[in-house]
């Protein structure tokens, strides 16, 4: 007689699930973040460190101040760009000056959670697989509290640099670079994108899509900081823009190992800025364009017929890799930079690192370890720069990730 066969058991079940049910799993882990969410808005303190200050800073453009070097909190002066005053301007109003601060957690708990289904659509989008995201949610204990306990503004420039990609992906140039824009409005770190943007805008339509992009880029910016420039441009370009910053030693959790003295070191600044070109250089060259583009071929009119259509999976990677680069090389890392990539490390691990699930969520422990002792001490910084390296060396050994062709096309046969 044949054998019955025996259903499967639910242990199988349930990694079938989680394989193939995407949105399943997703809506079911929102479920569990909402109440999560809620539960440390009530039961975890709020901790003060630049809210207030937010509101001071734009306490004196409300009051009708327009010279970037005359508006400033406890904390110094303002630093971020216009989008942030317009911004952080609408949510004085809303909580009433700052003094409400359970409403803004509950706002910025709505903004965590769009953020979260934000990166789920890049998942999906990319062909990722339901159970990454376990890894995506709900276990980080310091990203809840940069959201919800610590009021950041870095989370509002990591919500909008995620919906530009989306829109990237969906290959809606204009809308991608109004957003991008708009993230670059709130903080500068977004510039840490920009080079995967303009590789993928390259290879998809040439010199002449990447100047346009720049361009939208340029004027929306000039619109959004028209009232500023036009009284005092100097000030508000030195501020908001302000690149040589110097930062302290004391919050730095990335380089703490090395001690205050090579940390406030400017060879040590100038050589993370050289390897910073460097690696962007070695990606962009051998990684992300495809090996047969010529540099005669961005320029050419037909150049759209060259080449197939980029695909999602190809632009969140090469943006995603372009990012956790300049993470790597930052100068220094703050608690609250941990909203810049912490969403881009399960999706490195598992699709451009090519390592096992149980890998993948070994190293996002390790990681969200590092970024949740604090102080950072000597162990938890260097901790944090191994595995780092341990990614950026994952993702390049495993080069070939690339999903479209890497041949021309034939212009005949089109």
């Amino acid at each position: 007689m044949p054998s019955k066969v025996r259903p499967p058991g639910a242990l199988s079940a349930l990694l079938h699930f989680l394989k193939h049910n995407f949105w399943e799993v997703f809506y079911l882990l929102l479920t569990i973040e909402i109440f999560l969410s809620l539960a440390v808005i009530k039961y975890v303190s709020y901790t003060e460190i630049d809210w207030q200050a937010y509101m001071q800073e734009v306490g004196g453009f409300m009051n009708g101040t327009y010279n970037y070097s005359q508006l400033s909190g406890s904390t110094g002066p303002l630093v971020y760009p216009s989008g942030f005053v317009y911004l952080f301007s609408l949510l004085s109003i809303v909580t009433n000056y700052g003094e409400n601060i359970k409403l803004a957690q509950y706002i910025f708990m709505l903004l965590y959670l769009m953020n979260v289904y934000v990166v789920a659509k890049l998942y999906r989008r990319a062909g990722m697989p339901a159970f990454l995201l376990i890894t995506l949610s709900c276990l980080s204990y310091r990203l809840h509290s940069i959201f919800m306990l610590r009021l950041f503004n870095d989370c509002f420039c990591a919500f909008f640099l995620y919906v530009s990609i989306f829109y990237l992906t969906k290959h809606s140039y204009i809308l991608s670079a109004l957003v991008f824009s708009l993230a670059l409005s709130v903080k500068m770190n977004a510039l840490l994108f920009l080079p995967g943007f303009l590789v993928i805008l390259t290879c998809c339509g040439g010199i002449l899509l990447c100047t346009k992009f720049i361009a939208i880029i340029v004027i929306s910016q000039i619109i959004f900081a028209g009232q500023f420039l036009y009284h005092a441009p100097i000030d508000y370009l030195g501020k908001a823009f302000e690149f040589n910053r110097v930062f302290f030693f004391k919050w730095t959790v990335n380089w703490r190992f090395l001690g205050e003295n090579m940390f406030s070191n400017p060879l040590f600044h100038k050589f993370l800025l050289l390897s910073h070109l460097v690696l962007l250089f070695l990606f962009a060259w051998f990684k992300w364009k495809p090996r047969v583009l010529r540099f005669l071929d961005i320029i050419t009119p037909n150049f759209r017929g060259l080449f197939p259509a980029m695909e999602p999976r190809e632009m969140i990677s090469i943006l995603f890799e372009c990012n956790f680069i300049g993470i790597l090389c930052s100068r220094t890392l703050h608690y609250q930079f941990y909203s810049w990539y912490y969403h881009t490390i399960p999706f490195l691990l598992y699709n451009n690192a090519r390592l096992p699930y149980p890998v993948v969520v070994l190293m996002v422990c390790l990681i969200e370890y590092s970024w949740n002792v604090y102080p950072s001490t000597n162990v938890s910084s260097f901790m944090l720069l191994i595995s780092h390296l341990f990614i950026l060396a994952s993702c390049w050994t495993s080069r070939k990730y690339l999903s479209r062709s890497n041949s021309r096309t034939d212009l005949k046969d089109r």
